[in-house]
C-alpha cells in the first residue's frame, strides 16, 4: 500500500468581521522603519516586513512620538524590575493574510524554548483593529524568573499566528484506489514579529 497526500486543508479559524485599523503613531512608524533597514542588511527575507517588541521600564504609549518614546526604551534590567513590552506591527490583526484563530507569545531564554508561553484566542483574542499591543513582565509570567541563575539572560520574544489546520492523507492501493483516509491536526502559523531584552539577576 502506498499514500498520497491530497493538499486538501481545512482552516479551523474564527470568523473575523471588517474593522478599520488603529492609527500608529510617530514611534510606530519610526522603529518599524529603522528595524527593516537593519534586517535587510542581516537577516533572511522571512524577517523582513516584520514587527517589532520594544522594552521599558515604564508603559509605552501605543500612539507615542520619538522624542517620549526612544528616551525610555532600553534592553538591560535586573531582577526583580518590572519590564513593560510593547510590539508594533506593520499591518492589524484583520489585515493579515492568513486570517489567524490566536496569537501566540513564545519566549526563549539564552536560546531555548522556555515553558511560558501566552496565546490571545477566543475570548482573549486581540481585536482585529490593533496593530499594537503591550506586555507586563513578569505579570504576564508570574514565575518567569524562578529558576534562573545569578548573571545574565538573555530573553528572545516571538509572536505568532495560531492557525490549527487538519490535513487529510489519503492511502492508495498499487491501482491508485483509495483503500482509507487518516487525518491529523498541523499549525500553519505565520511569524509576526520579535524582539530581545537581557535580565541581569
Amino acid at each position: 500500500m502506498k499514500k498520497t497526500i491530497l493538499g486538501i486543508l481545512f482552516l479551523a479559524i474564527s470568523s473575523f468581521g471588517f474593522s478599520q485599523a488603529q492609527p500608529q503613531g510617530e514611534f510606530h512608524k519610526s522603529i518599524l522603519k529603522k528595524t527593516e533597514v537593519e534586517r535587510k542588511k542581516s537577516k533572511p527575507q522571512e524577517w523582513w516586513n516584520k514587527g517589532v517588541i520594544v522594552f521599558s521600564k515604564q508603559e509605552i504609549k501605543r500612539l507615542g512620538t520619538n522624542a517620549e518614546t526612544k528616551k525610555n526604551i532600553t534592553s538591560t534590567f535586573k531582577d526583580g524590575d518590572t519590564i513593560y513590552g510593547r510590539a508594533f506591527m506593520p499591518k492589524s490583526i484583520g489585515q493579515l493574510e492568513r486570517k489567524a484563530s490566536g496569537i501566540i507569545t513564545r519566549i526563549y531564554i539564552d536560546g531555548k524554548l522556555s515553558n511560558f508561553e501566552l496565546l490571545y484566542s477566543g475570548e482573549t483574542m486581540l481585536d482585529n483593529a490593533w496593530s499594537s499591543w503591550s506586555y507586563i513582565f513578569p505579570e504576564d509570567y508570574p514565575k518567569m524568573y524562578d529558576d534562573l541563575s545569578e548573571g545574565e539572560h538573555i530573553f528572545k520574544m516571538e509572536i505568532w499566528t495560531d492557525v490549527p489546520t487538519e490535513k487529510t492523507t489519503t492511502y492508495v492501493d498499487e491501482n491508485d484506489k483509495a483503500v482509507g483516509t487518516t487525518k491529523e491536526q498541523i499549525n500553519r502559523g505565520q511569524f509576526l514579529g520579535a524582539g530581545e531584552f537581557k535580565v541581569i539577576k
